[in-house]
């Protein structure tokens, strides 16, 4: 018996003849396994490479409704009428706009970030927006309950570094749980 968790690692490797310090994300799988004779044993393997990680701090500060051209007035329409996917799109585009984060294609249909056609990750807020972390918020399902699943939706996107206004993630948990 074992229990699997992905995580995300990052990689620092200096190039010898620059002396310059490049990072690489991977997502990988740890299994605990119990040894014979009592204890536990882990086993790391990395199941995706996530590219090179691009680091952009905060460059200018955007209101979320603003950003999307939408007036205080038509919020409650905006979040009532847009799917849980419109919601997480329009977030990754505000998060990047905001960073000035250039140059990178984001495929919202299969979940790939992705620069000059190669996978990529930024590193913004306190995580890193790539094709895992990615995915995980455009296939995120409810889980046994409110606060697992509450608990849950907030992990995912810390982990892809972005922040959420207040009534766009109860939003977007609502419509994770089946409430219209």
């Amino acid at each position: 018996m074992y229990l699997c968790i992905m995580y995300l690692r990052t990689k620092s490797i200096r190039n010898r003849k620059t002396g310059t310090v490049y990072r690489y994300a991977y997502a990988v799988e740890n299994r605990w396994r119990r040894k014979k004779g009592g204890g536990k044993q882990a086993r790391q393997k990395v199941k995706h490479y996530l590219g090179k990680v691009h680091s952009f701090p905060p460059a200018q500060e955007i209101a979320f409704f603003s950003f999307m051209g939408i007036e205080e007035a038509k919020k409650e329409e905006y979040l009532r009428a847009a799917t849980a996917k419109r919601l997480v799109k329009a977030l990754v585009e505000w998060e990047l706009a905001a960073h000035k984060a250039e140059g990178f294609s984001v495929d919202f249909s299969s979940g790939a970030v992705l620069k000059d056609g190669k996978p990529a990750s930024i590193a913004m807020n306190e995580g890193m927006l790539n094709t895992f972390t990615l995915r995980r918020l455009l296939v995120f399902k409810a889980g046994n309950g409110d606060e697992e699943t509450g608990y849950g939706l907030a992990k995912a996107f810390v982990e892809a570094g972005i922040r959420v206004p207040e009534d766009v993630f109860v939003s977007v948990f609502g419509k994770a749980v089946g409430q219209p």
